[in-house]
């Protein structure tokens, strides 16, 4: 993998992952080449904070976890790879590669990402309207991925899901339009599209079933065990890692899950689909 060029100019705009719990985890683009209200928008929207170059100066020289996505705008070749049809687009838009030392993640018709854990900075290549619709799935998807990857190293773990209350109702990333709750469990902390909040007594996962009527029936851990791993945000060409696989297993001790009847949960004004 190519080492990433530095970028010093003032056109770099530099936006750090919930700036109030110190993750050393930094996100940066150009206004060269991105929309700077269109891309605030989608950040601040996913817990990012403006920070100067500085800061983010000061937090790589000195937390050895830092980590840095690049945004940029694709090039004609890269374009193409990130529109190719491939056969595993059946299973859907997402797809990894390992390369010598790195890996590429690809979402198709939005982005492509090399990244390696043994670099702190990593780059994402994508098309020209990444951000023209904040509410776009994809590009919180791709957002969340990085974030999952780089967060699992200071112990945060997400699920696919949205917050309700002291709740969060668990399901596939389409039926949370790309949102995901993240678990802090060393600070107790819960992070949603809302902001922070702690992890209180009472706080439950909720699994929504379309055939149950009228009542909800308390999941045991062995099913949590089982349920949360398949909508965690963690996405690998093999199985979970093992510190993911211990965070999952901490919540499923610590955190209560309930069945719920899909038919009278709206979140948001959104109907969910879930069985």
């Amino acid at each position: 993998m190519a080492e990433p060029t530095t970028e010093t100019n003032e056109e770099t705009l530099y936006f750090q992952y919930v700036s109030d719990l110190n993750y050393p985890v930094f996100l940066s683009f150009s206004q060269k080449e991105f929309n700077k209200e269109e891309m605030a928008v989608l950040l601040e929207n996913l817990n990012f904070s403006p920070k100067d170059e500085a800061e983010v100066d000061k937090v790589r020289g000195e937390d050895p976890q830092f980590r840095i996505l690049k945004i940029k705008i694709a090039s004609g070749r890269l374009v193409r790879q990130i529109q190719t049809v491939q056969v595993s687009d059946r299973f859907g838009p997402e797809r990894i590669d390992q390369g010598n030392g790195f890996n590429i993640y690809r979402y198709k018709n939005t982005g492509l990402m090399v990244y390696s854990f043994r670099s702190p900075e990593w780059e994402l290549g994508v098309l020209e309207d990444f951000a023209s619709d904040p509410t776009s799935i994809a590009s919180r998807v791709v957002v969340n991925r990085y974030l999952s990857w780089a967060l699992s190293q200071v112990g945060v773990c997400g699920i696919w899901g949205v917050a309700v209350d002291n709740s969060m109702v668990v399901s596939k990333v389409g039926s949370s339009q790309g949102e995901c709750v993240f678990f802090d469990l060393e600070n107790q902390k819960v992070i949603t599209q809302d902001g922070i909040q702690n992890l209180d007594y009472g706080f439950q996962f909720i699994r929504l079933d379309a055939t149950l009527k009228d009542k909800t029936i308390e999941m045991s851990r062995e099913q949590l065990l089982s349920f949360l791993p398949m909508h965690c945000t963690y996405f690998s060409t093999n199985f979970l890692s093992v510190p993911i696989r211990q965070m999952i297993s901490r919540l499923a001790l610590s955190v209560p899950g309930v069945i719920y009847p899909a038919s009278n949960f709206v979140p948001r004004n959104r109907v969910f689909q879930e069985i």
